[in-house]
């Protein structure tokens, strides 16, 4: 079933009517991919109308579609989760799968221009402003450096004085209700160097008093969201600093991005979960990796991350050092060596069965 020389077109077919059975279902055939509500988790419970589920092409053999969801990480080929969640279904896809192994063995003329259909999708850069070009009493070199960043960093760090523009230059049907206002800029890129995300962070001004303001010149058109995430790839998971890695060594992962640049060789989840595929995604082996999540105990959220981290098989790093702050940020602010929580990450990470049993005396919910 799984060899029937049609099963791309085949699948295709089926997932482009799925919006008869899945929730919030709608299905972009320009760039081959469906959102919906996640079945298996009933989607964000904070936002109702947001979907996390995605339907797309398996990116490495790209001869069938797959699943995934970002709320929850379930993840698996199309085929599978037909059988799982919708077998009337599964039941018919099958059977004409069958018949097209049993017939000549021939691909069928696809009703679509296949070039297109199996082609990534690409998506354009644009010009960027370093953070280490600006001079140093710019609102966003002193937000940096008051955040302690490492000068090393800020080559890897953007400036722009209007994100809605910004965003628009990559993908204008993305900026559509974006702001208009200037952000510290992150760009998530694959390990080719190619975009797939950008988070954009407010650039915040503290006086001689100890207030906070939100820098923005036009004083119009602007937002008090801290970060406003963009992804162009919408298959592709949220990591940030693929393309600085070496995968021959211990690789960090951290929550925030702004914590990865505190820690040797790491990457970031820029908010978002930790994949089953991740050893995968970044090109090493699962035993180079070492899962680092903010220190809140009493987090559902954080617990249930490092839950499936350690499903996942990765090492994960329970919070030894003596501090009440929540990320690494705020710890090196707080008079904590970097190299300090570096070195205890690598030395005291736990992975499989201790890992679980640590976490059970760890968490607080």
């Amino acid at each position: 079933m799984y060899n029937a020389p049609n099963r791309l077109i085949i699948e295709h077919n089926y997932v482009s009517m799925m919006g008869l059975h899945l929730n919030q279902f709608n299905f972009t055939p320009s760039i081959r991919v469906a959102t919906f509500k996640c079945p298996v988790c009933g989607g964000h419970k904070r936002n109702n109308r947001k979907t996390s589920g995605y339907i797309f092409i398996n990116q490495t053999k790209r001869d069938h579609y797959s699943v995934k969801c970002h709320n929850c990480s379930y993840s698996g080929n199309f085929l599978y989760f037909l059988k799982d969640y919708f077998p009337s279904v599964f039941s018919q896809i099958k059977m004409e799968l069958m018949v097209d192994i049993m017939g000549n063995k021939k691909k069928r003329e696809p009703v679509f221009d296949e070039s297109v259909f199996l082609s990534k999708p690409v998506f354009k850069k644009t010009d960027t402003v370093n953070i280490s070009s600006l001079d140093d009493n710019h609102p966003a070199t002193i937000y940096c450096v008051n955040r302690k960043i490492p000068i090393t960093a800020l080559d890897k760090i953007l400036y722009t004085d209007n994100y809605k523009k910004y965003i628009a230059k990559i993908d204008e049907e993305k900026s559509t209700k974006l702001p208009e206002d200037p952000r510290i800029i992150f760009e998530m890129k694959n390990r080719k160097g190619d975009i797939i995300g950008v988070q954009g962070r407010v650039i915040e001004v503290v006086d001689e008093e100890g207030n906070v303001t939100l820098y923005h010149p036009k004083k119009e058109n602007y937002t008090s969201d801290r970060f406003i995430t963009i992804k162009f790839d919408v298959v592709a998971p949220k990591i940030y600093g693929l393309e600085y890695v070496n995968t021959l060594q211990p690789i960090i992962v951290t929550e925030g991005i702004i914590d990865s640049y505190f820690m040797n060789n790491s990457i970031a989840l820029a908010g978002g979960d930790v994949v089953r595929n991740l050893h995968e995604i970044v090109g090493c082996p699962k035993n180079n990796i070492y899962i680092v999540l903010d220190n809140e105990p009493r987090s559902a959220d954080t617990v249930r991350r490092m839950e499936k981290a350690i499903e996942y098989g990765y090492n994960v790093y329970f919070w030894a050092v003596n501090t009440k702050y929540k990320d690494i940020n705020k710890m090196v602010l707080n008079g904590i060596k970097a190299d300090i929580i570096n070195d205890k990450v690598l030395k005291d990470s736990l992975s499989g069965f201790e890992a679980k049993m640590k976490l059970h005396t760890w968490r607080k919910v």
